[in-house]
């Protein structure tokens, strides 16, 4: 039987939301982890409440949501980056991943310690996933004066990542979105590829989108190829959008779905 659990963790700026979706006694468990400015929770309109209840058939789901100062982006409609700078300005990339690691930490209260862990992150999400898993996530928080004791509940069994790569698209670096809160204090692609190569996992699972307009196809293949796992793939999805929400323009729960049936036989 099913069991929805909630907690928080102490954030950088305010409490950072964790929930899981439990089932399993002995099965891997899955860490879903949103990209930059987004939301992440279990209700069923949400992409990441989707995610977990097709997962929950196999594995356990913990989701973490990190904090941000205003937590209504329904009132800024499609102005996207006003609600970024409304919700997360003056944040980090180095204290947004520290609220990840705050959340995993957190997770361990849910009884998890020692289940195989696998990290999946979307965009932004991904790169911390990598971060984490290279051991570069403690390094960059402790030259930011942001050190953590944080350990992961479990070994790392592996990681999927869904539209990350080693370097956003060059287009973009005229268009103001690099300047958005989190996003203007990325760390470099030296530091990213240096975790990425001391990740030891595994397996390894990248989704690309063939509409994705923010990282290359050749972005996202260079961060897989850097990932020291025993077993990798990487799978286009040919007319999705970088989100996975849409197909060919159109919105849809196909690339949901066809993602879960590649990552739910590992």
């Amino acid at each position: 039987m099913r069991k929805i659990l909630r907690t928080t963790a102490a954030g950088a700026l305010g409490p950072v939301s964790v929930e899981a979706l439990l089932g399993h006694e002995k099965s891997p468990v899955v860490v879903l982890l949103h990209g930059v400015h987004g939301t992440a929770n279990l209700t069923e309109e949400n992409k990441y409440g989707k995610l977990a209840r097709m997962l929950a058939s196999d594995a356990d789901v913990v989701i973490v949501e990190t904090s941000r100062l205003c937590r209504d982006p329904q009132a800024f409609g499609d102005d996207r980056g006003g609600w970024a700078k409304a919700a997360f300005i003056g944040k980090s990339y180095a204290m947004e991943l520290g609220d990840v690691l705050a959340g995993l930490a957190a997770a361990a209260d849910f009884g998890l310690k020692g289940r195989p862990l696998w990290l999946w992150g979307f965009s932004l999400g991904g790169l911390h996933a990598v971060m984490i898993a290279g051991g570069e996530a403690k390094r960059l928080l402790a030259r930011e004066g942001l050190e953590s004791a944080f350990e992961l509940p479990g070994p790392l069994d592996g990681l999927a990542l869904s539209g990350s790569g080693l370097e956003g698209r060059k287009e973009l670096e005229g268009s103001g979105f690099f300047s958005l809160p989190i996003l203007d204090s990325l760390p470099s692609t030296e530091i990213l590829a240096r975790a990425a190569r001391s990740a030891r996992v595994r397996r390894a699972l990248s989704f690309y989108g063939s509409r994705d307009g923010t990282f290359s196809e050749e972005a996202c293949r260079d961060l897989l190829g850097s990932i020291g796992a025993t077993e990798k793939g990487f799978h286009v999805l040919e007319g999705a959008d970088h989100a996975f929400r849409t197909l060919y323009g159109e919105s849809s729960d196909e690339p949901l779905r066809t993602m879960m049936s590649l990552l739910l036989p590992l």
